[in-house]
């Protein structure tokens, strides 16, 4: 079906006339009778009625208009998606992002986004929570992603992708077989954390906080500043952690750590990407705030793509 031929009869019903829809197609009214003769010759049914003064529609014709309008609306769309996505992208970009999206989630958006603009540049900081949310209001960064929600006024925070946390231990210890364990069994265990920026252990605390939990754990006897070295402490046997899934992958495939589920508490957290909204004053961050909503959107998808490929 020609969509010429259905614009044709939407400026005929628009304009009333054959001839007022020619002129606003800036055709010929031959070729506007022609282009409806051949749309109804398809249908197999008669659109409009050329009885009277007014072109009017027949019950046929209603049917139609229905449908023609949305086609009509979304070849439009079609059209300006294509247009805009020719005048490729130019310009810098300035992420900041905590250590989960940072490290597990961005590198894989940014080789997805970069290779659609190769043009544009881009640089990632990497660090905890707190200090993605004030390179954020010292205007350092242009579009940040934390691990916890903040309270700071002024910044727009989208949940943009649920991440699960799980119970570490190395893999000769007690718990490592064991499918689930109670909270009670948590509190002789030595707990290694992050440091108090966070987001990880700030989405812990609330956990815990809201299901009752944290009296059932000891204070942390260990605190490191990064997500690996957490990991690593476990690994050597130094005690037990809580780390999001993405980042223990691997060293549960390696065999070096286990994970465990906790019973009768929920270990989610939503990762957040957070900008200034008066601040997303070009093309270049517009386009990536919409591209990073779809990506993160069907984030396990690519996680699992590339991991089958390694």
């Amino acid at each position: 079906m020609d969509i010429t031929h259905i614009r044709t009869v939407l400026e005929i019903i628009k304009h009333g006339s054959f001839s007022e829809a020619a002129a606003a197609l800036n055709v010929s009214q031959p070729a506007v009778s022609l282009h409806v003769q051949r749309l109804e010759r398809e249908l197999g049914a008669r659109l409009l009625d050329r009885g009277g003064t007014r072109i009017r529609l027949t019950p046929h014709g209603e049917a139609f208009i229905r449908h023609a309008e949305r086609i009509a609306a979304s070849e439009m769309e079609m059209r300006e998606d294509i247009a805009r996505l020719a005048h490729d992208l130019t310009g810098a970009l300035r992420l900041s992002a905590s250590t989960i999206p940072g490290e597990f989630l961005l590198p894989g958006l940014l080789a997805d986004f970069t290779t659609l603009h190769p043009n544009i540049t881009v640089t990632l900081n990497v660090s905890d929570t707190e200090a993605v949310l004030t390179e954020l209001e010292n205007g350092t960064c242009d579009v940040g992603f934390t691990g916890a929600l903040s309270h700071r006024s002024g910044l727009k925070q989208e949940p943009i992708y649920k991440d699960t946390l799980v119970l570490i231990v190395p893999a000769n210890h007690l718990f490592a077989n064991r499918k689930s364990v109670s909270i009670n069994e948590l509190g002789g265990q030595q707990l290694i954390t992050r440091e108090s920026g966070s987001g990880t252990m700030a989405s812990i605390q609330r956990i815990f906080a809201t299901s009752g939990a944290d009296t059932h754990l000891r204070a942390p006897s260990v605190v490191l500043g990064s997500t690996q070295a957490v990991i690593s402490g476990v690994e050597t046997g130094m005690g037990v952690s809580f780390v999001s899934a993405l980042a223990a992958r691997q060293g549960e495939k390696a065999g070096t750590i286990a994970t465990v589920a906790l019973d009768s508490v929920t270990l989610e957290r939503d990762l957040f990407m957070v900008y200034q909204q008066d601040h997303i004053t070009t093309r270049l961050l517009e386009e990536f705030i919409d591209f990073a909503r779809g990506w993160l959107a069907n984030a396990d998808t690519h996680n699992s793509a590339g991991t089958e490929t390694t």
